[in-house]
């Protein structure tokens, strides 16, 4: 069965990197964002989702029952096009996690800061948002659609 699934998996990035590579100069990044997972604090209930936007930077988390899941979102200095969109290694991500510990999180329920969020990060990573519009939403037996064609929320 694991050799069935990894073939599967091959077949499928193999066509998924078909459709990237038909068109891969439309593929660009203006923002990076941090993405993680943290343990919960004890002041913010679960079902709490906050938004703090400002100029060219947002940060969104919200808080499951077992825990939290965090983007910080900020805008690049220039416009990347692939290939030479940025790639960050895992201490860049956590320079741009410490760059950033001041930062007030609001909620209706309690006040923190993102550095109160990221002392209780067990996951994290830096990454390009890579956006484009392809003329082209499918390859072999995959096509896209929905959500796996858009950005659900940008800066």
């Amino acid at each position: 069965m694991g050799i069935l699934l990894q073939l599967f998996y091959n077949k499928s990035s193999l066509l998924l990197a078909q459709l990237v590579l038909t068109e891969p100069t439309v593929l660009t990044a203006e923002y990076r964002g941090l993405y993680g997972i943290a343990t919960p604090i004890d002041s913010l209930p679960p079902g709490n989702l906050t938004l703090v936007v400002l100029q060219d930077e947002c940060c969104y988390w919200m808080v499951d029952k077992n825990g939290y899941v965090f983007w910080v979102v900020e805008k690049l200095d220039k416009l990347y096009r692939f290939p030479n969109v940025p790639k960050y290694s895992e201490e860049e991500g956590h320079k741009f996690a410490r760059s950033h510990l001041e930062k007030v999180l609001l909620s209706d329920t309690a006040q923190i800061k993102f550095g109160d969020l990221w002392e209780k990060t067990t996951f994290s990573a830096l990454l390009a948002v890579e956006e484009g519009f392809l003329e082209q939403w499918s390859a072999g037996r995959i096509v896209c659609i929905g959500d796996s064609i858009h950005k659900v929320c940008g800066p």
